[in-house]
């Protein structure tokens, strides 16, 4: 089964995010917010980053080269959206929880740097946390374009290259060796509850000046730093770096 869930970053309210399958339905929010139904943002959308049959081809690839039990593996579609009333798709990952091992796979392929913000990042993190895993491994191609600028970023998101006995401990026998040349792991470790990966990391601790800067990475028309503390309930104040309003 493959869950759609959608991060809204809409103007002058808070980020919503959803998961809609049957009573499986969640809603995160602002208090002080009053938003229109996510479903109907995600219906009204005439944009989207990639096709159902795109993302549910690389969610079961995930599938398919890691070791999983069937009954343990929960596929998911994660929509990033921008604009008024989330109109906009950003960009779709595809992912997979391993409830047994309780990781979170996350497929980066090929997606550029740009894509990756701040406020998306946070927001993987956080529902791989309430979803109740302890480890987030990224997905990338070993031959990345931008290699170099993501490098630069996974080492300030501490976020470890798995080693080749890493990736035989993850991926099946039969995939192993195709893996091992097409792909990189990266794993990073989850704390539940307070995520204190954010805090005490010395040279690597996150903060949003040492985010590697683009033209494209400024989400500010999207959504202030400030509200971004309203949404995730984990401990920012030290990440964020910003006084209470």
């Amino acid at each position: 089964m493959l869950y759609r869930s959608t991060f809204a970053f809409i103007v002058g309210q808070t980020n919503v995010w959803f998961q809609g399958e049957g009573n499986n339905t969640f809603i995160q929010k602002d208090e002080l917010s009053k938003l229109a139904s996510p479903m109907a943002a995600d219906l009204s959308s005439d944009d989207s980053a990639s096709t159902d049959e795109d993302v549910a081809d690389q969610c079961k690839r995930i599938q398919q080269i890691i070791k999983v039990s069937e009954d343990k593996a929960k596929l998911f579609e994660l929509d990033s959206r921008v604009g008024l009333n989330g109109s906009k798709s950003h960009w779709s990952f595809p992912c997979m929880q391993d409830e047994e091992s309780k990781r979170f796979y996350i497929w980066l392929g090929d997606v550029s740097i740009e894509k990756l913000t701040k406020s998306i990042f946070m927001n993987l993190v956080n529902f791989a946390e309430k979803a109740g895993s302890q480890k987030m491994i990224l997905i990338q191609d070993r031959d990345h374009r931008q290699k170099d600028q993501f490098q630069k970023l996974f080492k300030v998101l501490d976020a470890h290259r798995v080693s080749k006995r890493g990736m035989e401990e993850m991926i099946q026998a039969d995939q192993l060796n195709e893996c091992i040349e097409s792909y990189a792991l990266y794993r990073i470790d989850l704390v539940p509850k307070d995520l204190k990966m954010f805090e005490g990391l010395g040279s690597n601790s996150l903060s949003l000046s040492q985010w590697p800067t683009t033209a494209h990475w400024d989400m500010s028309e999207y959504f202030s730093p400030i509200r971004l503390g309203y949404v995730l309930p984990i401990a920012l104040s030290s990440f964020l770096q910003t006084p209470n309003p």
